[in-house]
C-alpha cells in the first residue's frame, strides 16, 4: 500500500483561529506544505516545500513564533505558488491516498481561489480532489482526535518522538502523522 501523510502550515496572527480568519486582510496563504510518501510502512519520499504569500508577504511575529518559519527563509526558499502546487502535485500523482489531519484539501482549495486558478485546472478536477482524505477518520474508533493536533497526535499512542520535532513545522507534523500511521495501519 503506497499513500501519502502531509500538513500545511499558513498565515495567521493573534486570534486568527477564534476569529477563522475573519478580520480584514486575513487569509490562510500557505506558507508550508509537508508531505511523505510512504510504502508498505517505510518513508520512500519526503517533499518539504516553502511558499511565498502574496497578499501578506510579510509574516506575522505571531507565526514566526509559532513555527519558526521567517521571512528570511521565505525570501530565500519561499516559492511561487504555482510552482509549488506543481510539485506537489505531481509529488501526489502515483499515490491514491493522501491524508492530512483535518484535510488540508480545504487550505489548497481556498489558496488556488486566492491565486485565481482557473476553475478548470487539474488541481481543481475531481480524480485530484477525490485522493484527499482526513487522517481523523483512521482513529475515529481509537482516540478523542479534538484532544491532539497532527503534530502531537503520536502521544496518544505513546510513541517516542525525536527531541528535535517542532510543532507547527509542516514536516515534522507529518512525520507524527507517519508514526501514528505506521502504527494503526498493519
Amino acid at each position: 500500500m503506497k499513500y501519502i501523510v502531509f500538513d500545511t502550515e499558513f498565515t495567521s496572527w493573534e486570534g486568527s483561529q477564534e476569529n477563522n480568519w475573519s478580520k480584514k486582510g486575513e487569509h490562510r496563504e500557505l506558507v508550508q506544505i509537508g508531505a511523505y510518501k510512504i510504502h508498505n510502512g517505510e518513508i520512500i519520499e519526503t517533499l518539504n516545500l516553502f511558499i511565498k504569500p502574496r497578499i501578506n508577504p510579510l509574516l506575522s511575529k505571531y507565526f514566526i513564533d509559532l513555527t519558526g518559519i521567517t521571512n528570511k527563509k521565505i525570501n530565500k526558499d519561499g516559492l511561487n505558488f504555482f510552482i509549488a502546487m506543481e510539485q506537489f502535485y505531481k509529488f501526489t500523482n502515483d499515490v491514491n491516498y493522501i491524508y492530512s489531519y483535518g484535510n488540508d484539501y480545504g487550505i489548497i482549495e481556498e489558496n488556488m481561489i486566492l491565486n485565481n486558478v482557473p476553475i478548470n485546472s487539474k488541481f481543481f478536477k475531481k480524480s485530484w480532489k477525490s485522493k484527499f482524505f482526513d487522517f481523523k477518520i483512521l482513529l475515529d474508533d481509537k482516540i478523542n482526535t479534538n484532544n491532539y493536533t497532527s503534530g502531537t497526535i503520536y502521544k496518544a499512542f505513546d510513541i517516542k518522538m525525536d527531541d528535535n520535532h517542532k510543532i507547527h513545522n509542516a514536516l515534522d507534523d507529518s512525520y507524527s502523522l507517519y508514526l501514528v500511521s505506521k502504527k494503526i495501519i498493519k
